[in-house]
């Protein structure tokens, strides 16, 4: 029997498994060999990084590996964790910097505008800019969205960071002082338009879920409308996506688009990589593991 068309294309049902697509057609390695991979210097002053991908297809490595990006570049000078389950990030985060709720990142937002206003009073008594306050913070948002009673509780506050989180330190002259935020989730769907549209980085791995896919591609990666702009679209997403462990970026922020190599990027996260802290004193790295509370 002939097979249909969606079964040619990969779909069972509701879902995209790549081991049933009949031809190789998507899976492009010389494709993918055009695309650069994502640098430190690829994420804009201020980042919103948004990633998605379904469980233990390497969010946290992903994660972990931009950081270390930034850390190389010393770029953040403190770095904070909220997470429903506190795992993943043991050695690079200190405790004291790790948090269940979004509780504490009000404060959090409240001194980096602080830092801010100081160093504005600094600029404009004329001191030298050596009295300036370095603070940078890159905050990591890990799977705080997981069913839509989570969207009810904190997805407005996500919201406010996402549309101003770049506006956070708008008042500081100092030059490296910046806000990041990295929104880690399980379904890009999961995540409000309003709230993923506003990211500076879209990043997923494979995604088995249609919906999920044609979301991802529709959303960010079609270069023109009709059937062979998403053809296109298409081949791209899985030209990347199709290769182990290897995550697909698109730079939103970017607003010439020539072609998808001008504003796509390949990921794959180094997971042989040393373990390192990313900051903290000895006091921080001295606390204990919060338990997690049921």
């Amino acid at each position: 029997m002939e097979p249909t068309d969606a079964k040619k294309d990969g779909y069972h049902g509701d879902h995209f498994d790549p081991a049933q697509v009949v031809t190789n057609e998507y899976k492009d390695d010389e494709l993918f060999e055009s695309f650069k991979e994502l640098t430190e210097e690829d994420i804009p002053a201020n980042p919103f990084i948004f990633i998605s991908s379904p469980r233990r297809a390497g969010k946290s490595e992903v994660t972990l590996h931009i950081l270390r990006q930034f850390h190389t570049a010393k770029r953040f000078t403190h770095y904070g964790l909220v997470s429903q389950t506190l795992s993943g990030y043991e050695g690079v985060v200190p405790y004291t910097y790790q948090w269940q709720t979004m509780e504490h990142v009000g404060d959090i937002i409240t001194k980096c505008q602080d830092v801010a206003e100081y160093n504005r009073t600094v600029k404009e008594k004329g001191q030298p800019a050596e009295h300036y306050i370095d603070c940078s913070f890159c905050l990591v948002l890990d799977d705080v969205i997981g069913d839509p009673k989570d969207l009810k509780r904190v997805g407005g506050y996500i919201q406010k960071i996402a549309v101003n989180g770049r506006h956070i330190m708008r008042a500081d002259p100092h030059e490296k002082n910046e806000f990041g935020l990295i929104l880690i989730s399980q379904k890009i769907t999961s995540i409000p338009p309003v709230i993923r549209q506003n990211a500076d980085l879209i990043c997923s791995a494979r995604l088995a879920s249609r919906v999920e896919r044609q979301t991802y591609i529709e959303n960010f990666l079609t270069l023109t409308s009709g059937r062979d702009g998403l053809k296109d679209a298409r081949r791209v997403f899985d030209s990347i996506t199709l290769q182990e462990y290897t995550f697909i970026c698109v730079l939103a922020y970017k607003s010439i688009r020539v072609n998808h190599q001008a504003y796509v990027r390949r990921l794959k996260a180094d997971i042989t990589a040393k373990t390192e802290r990313l900051f903290g004193t000895e006091k921080d790295w001295k606390a204990r593991k919060p338990r997690i509370n049921f």
